[in-house]
């Protein structure tokens, strides 16, 4: 048996190519790279990860848009409540039952004021219960709603008469 330096030899007396590159480095050689199984394998578990990806996105931009308009619908709700505070007690007891907001440009939202009466004394009404209720539609073609509730005195800001 000959003594081979560049090359090993297996206990049977073969030489064994696959361990040494130096001669011929632009070889593939028997362990390098993946088979096709492995790399189908791969593949199917990076189409996996990107499905996914792409789906928790998706539903978290929907998400974010429908948190948008609840958020829109609350701006809304609190400038309506605000509006209805600064008026005096006439134009409170003859609010509209439903309004508009100059902020809502598309016309997503429906504006609707409840008022009530909450104490009265001496058969006068002094104090009313003011609902007032905003509803749009979401990305889901699902009507949602938001609610804002406040009591309104016939003695509060605007007083003008004893």
């Amino acid at each position: 048996m000959t003594y081979l330096p560049d090359k090993e030899v297996s206990p049977k007396g073969q030489v064994d190519n696959r361990k040494h590159t130096q001669n011929c480095p632009g070889q593939i050689t028997g362990e390098a790279g993946f088979t096709l199984v492995e790399v189908m394998i791969a593949s199917v578990i990076m189409a996996f990860v990107l499905v996914s990806t792409i789906a928790v996105v998706s539903h978290a931009s929907v998400y974010l848009a429908d948190l948008r308009l609840r958020v829109s619908s609350s701006q809304i709700l609190q400038q309506r409540v605000e509006d209805l505070r600064a008026m005096n007690w006439a134009q409170v007891s003859a609010c509209p039952t439903t309004f508009t907001s100059a902020a809502d440009t598309n016309g997503t939202f429906s504006g609707f004021v409840n008022i009530s009466p909450y104490q009265t004394f001496g058969g006068t009404t002094t104090v009313v219960l003011a609902t007032v209720t905003v509803a749009w539609t979401n990305r889901h073609s699902h009507v949602v709603s938001n609610q804002l509730t406040t009591l309104i005195s016939n003695g509060g800001i605007n007083k003008t008469t004893l």
